[in-house]
């Protein structure tokens, strides 16, 4: 298959020999590309470019390319910093998908999940998005520490009903998919990999 995995940030490149998610969490998107691209698969992860020194379109395994995307400063920023940025991170996949499709486009986030959704709108491209890691939503619908999320909440609520497929890591995360009101029935649990 081609695969399009999209994050809003990836990691600077592990180097052999350091494990799979050395220091930053974003790395395993290229972990995955890496396990993907051995089942040979043709892997092209798309990222916004958050650093200068970061380089696209050339990756350390066979099967795996790298295209960074530029998408606003290229810093690493908060996630409600790169939100308003996600419009032209989508209209970029959409250029280069129309030329390019993937067969499938897959979301390692809920950013990465808003872009990709946009960049395959009436280009036919399944999205399946994975959520990992979610913030905990009370009893009653609220976030117990901070309000900001509720915004988030109902973005992944709306890119979960919105994915061909849904992807939740740990049975925490499938109940907090639940309580933002995705049926259970529509998420499956892939819990992450471990490299032995």
């Amino acid at each position: 298959m081609k695969i399009a995995l999209i994050a809003a940030r990836i990691g600077r490149q592990p180097d052999p020999g350091t494990g799979p998610y050395p220091g930053d969490p974003a790395n395993r998107v290229v972990a995955l590309a890496t396990a993907l691209a051995e089942l040979d698969h043709h892997v092209t992860v798309y990222a916004r470019k958050d650093s200068p020194e970061i380089s696209g379109r050339a990756a350390r395994t066979p099967g795996v390319s790298v295209e960074l995307i530029d998408a606003g400063p290229q810093e690493k920023l908060a996630a409600d910093k790169v939100l308003p940025r996600i419009g032209a991170f989508a209209a970029e996949l959409a250029q280069r998908w129309q030329q390019s499709p993937p067969d499938v486009a897959h979301a390692s986030d809920w950013l990465a999940g808003l872009a990709a959704l946009g960049g395959a709108r009436d280009l036919g491209i399944p999205v399946v998005q994975t959520f990992r890691s979610l913030p905990a939503i009370g009893k009653h619908g609220h976030f117990p520490q901070s309000r900001n999320l509720t915004g988030q909440a109902r973005l992944e609520a709306g890119i979960g009903r919105s994915a061909a497929a849904v992807l939740a890591g740990t049975s925490e995360d499938v109940a907090a998919l639940v309580r933002r009101g995705l049926p259970q029935t529509a998420i499956k649990i892939v819990p992450d990999g471990t490299d032995t």
